[in-house]
């Protein structure tokens, strides 16, 4: 936004201000107008002068304290201004405002006292400032006609009050992401509003065993749309009055907490959830079947508990289903074929947990999926369909780390819009299919540890690949260096035998790990082998005897030593000066030049004697 336009936008507000102050006054009683002109001719007056202050790009420039004049004012907005600097106290003046709107403005330091004396206060924006400091734990009983408190994005600290999540006539509280602490603690009331409950991360949390008491006082919310409270400290189980919430909610979050036990089967009672976020707690034990009734779901996420047991075929049911996720948990069993039911989802994530059987072709007939399918670290076996190839829009397929056989499915080219495949470490045979050369928009591919054999495909250079990880095949034959073969460090190409050729920089390409120590040859496709061996021995070696001696009696030089110790130096000397020999024998560059395994072993042993003494030959 321009410096013109943000002058014109608060010059706007301030016009629409005065015009609305001076409607109001037209409708005041007839005994009250002369009162009432003066204080809107008192108002006009302030207003003019603020605007003779908006010459130039307001930001920075502060709250203008002129604004503690316009003592009829009902609605303060000056968002998004950049004012920056503390909030004026001069809200005692102020004893109309039943809206304050000042968010994304920079404004620091602690809320003035004047503000809690706005006792007819009905909405708060003071979202995405840096505002800090403790919120009183009476100020649902200062400002009882409080609807709206929307404080995100600040640095207040303390507990939250109970007078505020206690009253019966706010309708949204938004204090997310601030350095809230303490206990949630909601008192007895006989109604409440609330429709939206974000305090998502905080430090919430007492580790009490009645935290969670207040989920039981919410269930009067009838309301009640958003319950938000991820990325917080709380522990204890999840009630099984979580099913008393709203079937109005649509958005519900415990995820990233420590919540452990159970997952209640109540919470097939919430009919009306749209999103269901508990990932990253410690739940165990079986998901509910019931989870089969929140027929509106659009997200689920479980990922990263201990969930066991086989995934609920009562899944099939959540049709409307766009993200499924529940990787890195330990559930088991086959995969049910009801999934396939699904027909709207963009993502589905199963990894990391200890699913065992053949992927039904349900799955692969998911045409929907455009995001990912992760089914790695399992123990899924048995052959990829064809119908994989119906996912011609997803951009990530991840199936490594199971016990996937077979040949990969010619299909698979027809999955266009793919950006990573990884399909590592399985029983996969064969050739790559030369279909795959339809894959233009693949960047990373990993089919390494595999039993794939035949040469590397020459359509690989021309996929414009960052990262290709062929390793531990049977691949053969001469290796390109044309595309991304051309940057060893996007290449690994270890432990296939049968490869040759490359170019010289391409020595280390495959053990970008191990830079240094792997034998040169190794990098253009020898054969493990003891010489190999012995290059990275002598390596180690040299490197072990040039570091820097960081002990500085090693390198004190007494004028007086006895016959024995002089001799002990010069033994010792020639010791380091044998050990640095072997070390540049073994290390190089031609296999037929270093040192066998024999002599090495012969020689350590020479050295080892003269140290200990053993031994004169030195």
């Amino acid at each position: 936004m321009s410096a013109k336009t943000k002058r014109l936008s608060l010059f706007t507000f301030l016009f629409v201000t005065l015009v609305h102050i001076a409607a109001f006054s037209s409708v005041v009683p007839t005994a009250a107008a002369q009162n009432t002109t003066t204080g809107v001719v008192g108002d006009l007056a302030a207003l003019l002068a603020i605007k003779s202050m908006i010459q130039d790009d307001p930001q920075g420039g502060g709250i203008p304290l002129f604004i503690g004049n316009l003592t009829n004012l009902d609605t303060l907005s000056l968002g998004n201004c950049a004012l920056g600097g503390n909030i004026p106290d001069f809200f005692h003046r102020l004893i109309n405002l039943r809206r304050l709107a000042l968010p994304g403005n920079n404004l620091i330091g602690n809320l003035p006292p004047s503000f809690y004396n706005i006792s007819v206060l009905e909405q708060v924006f003071l979202d995405s400032n840096q505002l800090s400091g403790r919120l009183p734990m009476n100020l649902g009983s200062i400002m009882p006609r409080l609807q709206v408190l929307s404080i995100p994005d600040n640095l207040f600290t303390g507990p939250f009050p109970p007078s505020v999540l206690s009253s019966s006539e706010l309708g949204v509280i938004d204090a997310a992401r601030n350095n809230f602490s303490g206990k949630l603690v909601i008192n007895p009331r006989d109604a409440c509003s609330f429709e939206i409950l974000s305090l998502s991360t905080n430090h919430f949390g007492s580790g009490e065993n009645d935290e969670m008491e207040f989920i039981d006082a919410l269930s009067i919310c009838n309301n009640l749309g958003v319950l938000d409270l991820g990325f917080n400290q709380m522990r204890g189980f999840l009630p099984e009055s979580l099913g008393n919430l709203s079937t109005m909610l649509y958005f519900l979050s415990f995820g990233s907490n420590s919540f452990s036990g159970g997952l209640p089967s109540s919470v097939g009672s919430l009919s009306g959830l749209t999103s269901l976020d508990l990932s990253s707690n410690q739940l165990t034990g079986t998901i509910p079947a019931s989870i089969g009734n929140l027929v509106n779901l659009r997200m689920l996420d479980f990922t990263n508990n201990s969930f066991s047991g086989n995934i609920p075929g009562s899944f099939g049911n959540l049709s409307l289903l766009i993200e499924l996720h529940m990787g890195l948990n330990e559930l088991n069993g086959a995969i049910p074929l009801s999934l396939g039911n699904c027909n709207r989802l963009l993502e589905l994530t199963l990894d990391r947990n200890n699913l065992t059987g053949d992927v039904p072709s349900q799955l692969f007939e998911l045409s929907s999926l455009s995001i990912t399918l992760n089914l790695g670290s399992n123990h899924l076996s048995g052959q990829i369909p064809r119908e994989i190839g119906d996912l011609q829009n997803v951009k990530e397929i991840i199936l490594a780390n199971n016990r996937f056989s077979g040949n990969l499915p010619t299909t698979l080219g027809n999955c266009r819009s793919l950006e990573n495949l990884n399909i590592s470490n399985n029983f996969f045979q064969g050739s790559l299919p030369p279909s795959l050369s339809s894959l233009r928009a693949l960047q990373n591919l990993d089919v390494s540890r595999n039993n794939f054999t035949g040469r590397i495909p020459s359509y690989l250079e021309e996929i414009p690949l960052v990262n290709l990880d062929l390793s531990f095949n049977g691949f053969e034959g001469e290796v390109s260096n044309q595309g991304v073969f051309g940057n060893r460090s996007s290449v690994s190409v270890i432990g296939n035998n049968g490869l040759c050729g490359g170019l010289p920089e391409l020595h280390s390409v495959g053990v970008r790990g191990t830079i240094g120590y792997a034998a040169p040859e190794y990098g253009v496709g020898s054969k493990v082998s003891t010489s190999g061996d012995m290059y990275s021995y002598g390596i180690l070696l040299l490197e072990m005897m040039t570091v820097e001696v960081i002990d500085p009696i090693l390198l004190k030089d007494d004028d007086i030593r006895s016959n024995k110790e002089d001799k002990d130096y010069v033994k010792n000397d020639m010791c380091c000066l044998m050990l640095l020999k072997i070390g540049v024998s073994c290390s190089m560059e031609s296999p037929r030049h270093r040192t066998d395994t024999a002599t090495v072993i012969h020689e350590l042993h020479l050295i080892k004697d003269a140290i200990l003494g053993n031994s004169n030959d030195f």
